[in-house]
């Protein structure tokens, strides 16, 4: 069972101590502020992948590494964040981070300082015709390019392109996924198909498993023709390839909706309640931040063994004043957009996205390896 204590700190606390605290975090846990991390300076390379006859799909493809200028032979991870459909590796550089950051006291930074901040890379792959062969739920074609082969295999490429990475890197232990939507959706295929373990943690953003079907923000979680895509997605995905996930979502997102979101998370859960005996489906462990003078909130409930491992957690955001689901997708707080701060209750989203890739590292390397998931 978690320690309830837990739940008396902010989020990013709350994950800590449910990822790393092997029997409890004890009666009076009393994390201590974390010192703001250096502003580091920022390198970007381009990494061309040959591909020909390696992988289904375009024999060439590209990707823009960014690393601290200090850490070039240093860094502890690698993050693989992918873009959303009709977007670029560079338009996803662009959106992800926080519009009140800790490194530049209350103004913009992007997700790449605060990861080097941290000792992280983070590469951005370019997805074939701005697409990501997530699952049979994405995508339209874009205009001025084919319709998406679904025969590409993304997961060959984002492995070669790892791998390519760490052969350089040599100091890098852990490699984590994410993505926004369609670049979400590739993030649940990638750790069902990688190798058991490859992947330390992962982290879709309103992004669906197989990728979502529907257009409709307001249907019940246990729908199951809503969460079609999340039985099917269009390829296998055994109980081991289960991996430590934080997945973000909003209830009036009409693009990947937040129960077929759900659904996706409550897979992984059932998935790990096959490796862990004592795993507790039902979350344990909530946090609840409420935007000032507003009604909007964002809960964040997971769920983990009771040494910890396996640890999903799902973070909600709820607008109870907008009836209906968001039109245009991404107006409004709770609809298909990246939580960048330009909301309250965006509560630092790429900054607890980090700190849980971080508390999943320092578990795993406190835990045998056959157990460190």
């Amino acid at each position: 069972m978690f320690d309830k204590s837990c739940m008396r700190f902010s989020l990013a606390a709350v994950l800590a101590c449910v990822a790393i605290c092997l029997h409890g975090c004890g009666d009076e846990p009393k994390p201590s502020p974390s010192p703001s991390p250096p502003v580091r300076s920022i390198v970007v390379e381009k990494v061309n992948i040959d591909l020909t006859d390696v992988c289904s799909g375009p024999p060439s493809r590209t990707a823009w590494l960014h690393f601290g200028a200090d850490l070039r032979s240093d860094a502890e991870g690698l993050v693989v964040s992918m873009h959303g459909h009709t977007h670029t590796a560079e338009e996803m550089v662009n959106i992800s981070g926080d519009k009140d950051c800790e490194l530049h006291t209350g103004k913009f930074c992007s997700f790449s300082e605060l990861a080097v901040a941290k000792k992280l890379m983070v590469v951005y792959p370019q997805g074939y015709g701005k697409s990501w062969n997530g699952g049979p739920g994405c995508c339209e074609p874009v205009p001025g390019y084919p319709r998406l082969n679904m025969t590409i295999d993304d997961t060959c490429f984002i492995q070669h392109l790892a791998e390519k990475i760490k052969s350089s890197h040599l100091s890098i232990k852990h490699v984590f996924a994410m993505g926004q939507s369609n670049g979400g959706v590739m993030s649940w295929r990638l750790a069902c198909e990688l190798p058991a373990g490859y992947f330390t943690a992962i982290a879709p953003i309103h992004g669906v498993m197989g990728g979502s079907t529907h257009m409709r923000c307001n249907e019940a979680v246990n729908n199951s023709m809503m969460n079609s895509t999340v039985r099917s997605p269009g390829y296998a995905c055994p109980a081991a390839q289960a991996v430590p996930t934080l997945t973000w979502t909003g209830d009036k997102d009409s693009v990947q909706t937040w129960t077929e979101v759900v659904a996706s998370a409550e897979l992984f859960r059932s998935m790990f309640s096959k490796q862990f005996g004592d795993y507790q489906h039902t979350p344990e462990v909530s946090f609840n931040h409420q935007a000032p003078g507003t009604r909007r909130f964002v809960e964040c409930q997971g769920t983990a063994a009771s040494s910890g491992a396996g640890n999903v957690t799902v973070c909600v955001q709820h607008d109870p004043e907008r009836s209906g689901c968001a039109q245009p997708s991404n107006s409004g707080c709770a609809s298909h957009r990246y939580p960048d701060g330009s909301c309250e209750d965006d509560s630092h989203a790429s900054s607890l996205v980090i700190e849980f890739f971080l508390s999943q590292a320092k578990f795993r390397s406190l835990l045998p390896v056959e157990v460190a998931i």
